[in-house]
């Protein structure tokens, strides 16, 4: 039975039209002291894609914190996703963004910025709990969920300044989309147009998102 990282993956390359041979389930560990080890040293974050890249060769690795995959182990969220899970469920699948964006660029060589990751991973994260919520609640979607993603966010008192500015400016650009898309496609998740929107938008690098957002206002 595929694990829910996998399901997650293959969701994710449905929407976009990505094709990867790569299982996440190969690349996931949950050892914090592996991690630690392999990032050269501490972090507190529950989720982090690892990546050490020399020459032609690019090393991935994903953490996920035990307790995380616990929780996340616990609930169905694919059949019902309940609010009190939903943090949990995000953070892996932000993690499962990561790894199949950075994947899929590697194989088309095409160079990716940490902005451009974050940036995606947040939109990946508001298609797929549209879709999600949308059918497991029979055609309705609950009012909290664009407040919850874009507003109601706290970021980690570790972070560096630079680091909380990536995180700051990836929320401010996908809110900005994300809007146009409820605005435009007021929810058909199932539709072609806005499946066509998606895979254009995915297909671009940074600086072209960047421009198509700014357009948007």
């Amino acid at each position: 039975m595929p694990s829910l990282l996998s399901l997650l993956q293959q969701l994710l390359q449905r929407l976009y039209g990505v094709e990867v041979e790569e299982s996440i389930d190969d690349y996931v560990i949950s050892d914090a002291r592996l991690a630690h080890i392999l990032r050269g040293g501490p972090s507190e974050a529950p989720e982090e894609l690892l990546v050490h890249e020399e020459d032609d060769t690019l090393e991935l690795s994903l953490y996920l914190a035990p307790e995380l995959l616990a929780r996340v182990d616990r609930g169905r969220p694919l059949e019902r996703l309940e609010g009190r899970d939903v943090n949990a469920f995000c953070t892996v699948l932000e993690g499962v963004s990561h790894f199949l964006y950075l994947l899929s660029r590697a194989r088309a060589e095409r160079r990716v910025t940490r902005l451009e990751l974050e940036l995606q991973a947040e939109i990946d994260k508001y298609a797929v709990l549209g879709y999600l919520l949308r059918a497991q609640r029979q055609g309705t979607l609950p009012a909290w969920l664009p407040r919850w993603l874009f507003e109601a966010v706290r970021y980690r008192a570790d972070l560096a300044a630079d680091e909380r500015t990536r995180y700051v400016t990836a929320n401010a650009y996908a809110r900005r989309y994300c809007r146009r898309l409820q605005s435009r496609y007021q929810w058909a998740w199932n539709g072609r147009a806005l499946q066509a929107e998606l895979r254009r938008f995915h297909a671009f690098g940074q600086a072209e998102k960047l421009r198509y957002i700014n357009r948007l206002a």
